[in-house]
């Protein structure tokens, strides 16, 4: 027997292991976006009406006043491409600019992975060829126990490089930057102040320096010294030093020498 088509907003059924737990700033402008300028993205299903993509885009269209009766189900198997065309909206407007505004900002403020389920699902490779960094328990387990195994020998971090350059999206997290950044353009202070904290959300990038390592080793001279100028790699500790990067106190310097006793 066929199963009945979806026609009412109330029969699509959220995923209850979605991914993005989302954000409540996220959420937030979602709300705001759709009552202010109505429906943009759409919701992706599966073919038994489960939520795959748009969970936060349904919740919050409640929230903004969508009913039932507002809602249109396309059909496809996923070799069409479905436009939706806003007969209302003007790209050249200022609706039609606001529209892509909050179509970008929601997308980026409202993601907050849910580090446990993806683990779950996948693994850190899979992960990382989406540009998605999890931070699990065993990586917390693995910090802790860094933590608890200091000496006074000062090592770094020496990788095998790989056969394989990887691409840019791997090299870095830039999740949480992203999210400050959008909440920071959102916000009612002044032009100075949010180029001060758009500079200082930077901070929140992770760089993946396993993968960094690999596309160091596949590059070209020049990108090579420029990484090692931004030390994003170490190749000399000591002309790490001397650029600032690596900051030893005297007690630490000592340590050093000791260790390495026959280096300048």
């Amino acid at each position: 027997m066929a199963k009945k088509a979806i026609t009412k907003l109330s029969e699509l059924t959220p995923d209850a292991n979605n991914y993005n737990k989302g954000t409540e700033f996220g959420g937030g402008l979602i709300e705001k976006s759709l009552r202010k300028l109505g429906a943009g993205r759409s919701i992706l299903l599966d073919k038994n009406g489960k939520v795959i993509a748009g969970n936060k885009t349904l919740e919050n269209a409640v929230n903004a006043g969508f009913g039932d009766e507002d809602l249109i189900v396309v059909q496809t198997t996923g070799k069409q491409i479905v436009a939706v065309q806003r007969m209302d909206l003007d790209l050249d407007s200022k609706m039609g600019k606001e529209m892509a505004l909050a179509d970008n900002a929601t997308a980026k403020a409202n993601i907050e992975w849910d580090t446990e389920a993806l683990n779950a699902d996948w693994s850190s490779d899979e992960l990382n060829g989406w540009g998605v960094q999890a931070w699990g328990e065993d990586v917390q387990e693995q910090e802790k126990e860094e933590d608890n195994n200091y000496s006074k020998k000062v090592e770094a971090p020496i990788y095998e490089p790989k056969n394989e350059k990887p691409d840019f999206v791997s090299l870095l997290n830039q999740e949480r930057t992203q999210e400050l950044i959008s909440e920071i353009q959102g916000s009612n202070i002044s032009e100075a102040e949010k180029d001060f904290l758009t500079i200082a959300a930077q901070r929140h990038t992770v760089f993946n320096y396993e993968r960094i390592a690999d596309f160091y080793a596949h590059s070209t001279p020049d990108v090579q010294r420029l990484m090692e100028n931004s030390a994003l790699v170490i190749i000399d500790f000591q002309k790490a030093i001397e650029l600032g990067y690596v900051q030893l106190s005297e007690e630490i310097s000592k340590l050093y020498d000791e260790e390495y006793p026959d280096e300048e």
